[in-house]
């Protein structure tokens, strides 16, 4: 499984993206160019936004500084005769750069994935604590979309308002492993839940593993509740802009929000002092005591539905 150009139109992004590795334009390069921040060419390759046009003009005339007649007519084309106006194939993954990440996967694990990806693709909210000590009752959500690519790889986004991450995930013995990048920063973030063994998924449990920001670039790691909220439609564009809209929606969740079960779920001792009085020595997530469900059609369970 690599990063980098794949077979398939995200909007713009994908479109910018075959753009800048065909031509070995930089996004530093092209950020000097259209006179914007290296965050926001990010944005726009993971087709979080879509330039306004005197930044759509300047991108293009950059392009055809290496590309000689490249008009803003060509970002009207298909992603082939896009590929085909560049003289590559983007049906074969391009030659991995320092730029890129590279998870050898083996064909068993890639098959098992891709079988269920429909019970995995979908709109998902993930709750989990603030991480404040003196408010131990104060939880945060994000939203994310799990979408099996047109090259075979099931594909993960995450947001809070403008902060992103997109990157890949693998099902393994009904665990999803999630990695995935923040454009902006470079920095990466990883998550593993519990799925149930068979079914369209309702609701996920796990634990993520980051880089705190405010904090130095502190480690953490945080149990996480996740439910659907949404199927996909299909429509790429309409799904990325779902995705966007449910982004924007405030991370704070109001008192009360979370329901009692999935609270002490979410925060519980781990230590020697908690491990001698029967609980866990270290922070785990084990399948006896997970609330990953599944239904064999598309209602959710309402018992286990957090409020907002």
């Amino acid at each position: 499984m690599k990063w980098g150009l794949v077979a398939q139109v995200r909007d713009f992004g994908d479109k910018l993206t075959l753009v800048l590795k065909a031509l070995s334009i930089s996004r530093a390069r092209l950020a000097v160019a259209a006179g914007v921040d290296k965050s926001l060419v990010g944005r726009w390759c993971a087709g979080t936004y879509a330039p306004a046009a005197h930044n759509l003009e300047r991108i293009t005339q950059t392009i055809a500084e290496r590309l000689p007649h490249f008009t803003m007519h060509d970002w009207d084309r298909s992603i082939g005769d896009l590929a085909a106006r560049l003289g590559v194939d983007v049906a074969q993954p391009a030659t991995a750069g320092p730029d890129q990440l590279i998870i050898p996967i083996p064909p068993a694990t890639g098959a098992a994935t891709r079988a269920r990806a429909a019970d995995l693709e979908g709109f998902w909210r993930v709750i989990y604590s603030a991480g404040v000590n003196e408010m131990p009752d104060m939880f945060v959500q994000s939203y994310g979309m799990i979408r099996l690519e047109a090259d075979g790889h099931l594909s993960c986004r995450a947001g809070i308002f403008d902060a992103f991450v997109e990157g890949s995930a693998i099902l393994v013995n009904n665990q999803l492993f999630q990695i995935a990048i923040n454009p902006a920063r470079g920095t990466l973030s990883l998550a593993l839940f519990n799925c149930a063994a068979e079914g369209k998924a309702q609701t996920m449990d796990g634990i993520t593993l980051s880089c705190r920001d405010g904090l130095g670039g502190t480690p953490m790691a945080s149990p996480c509740f996740s439910e659907r909220v949404a199927d996909l439609s299909g429509d790429m564009a309409a799904d990325n802009r779902r995705f966007a809209a449910l982004c924007t929606q405030h991370p704070v969740l109001p008192e009360g929000a979370v329901p009692p079960h999935i609270r002490d779920h979410l925060v519980r001792n781990a230590g020697r002092a908690a491990a001698a009085a029967g609980g866990d020595l270290l922070v785990m997530m084990p399948h006896l005591r997970s609330l990953a469900r599944a239904s064999t059609s598309d209602t959710a369970h309402p018992a286990l539905r957090v409020v907002s």
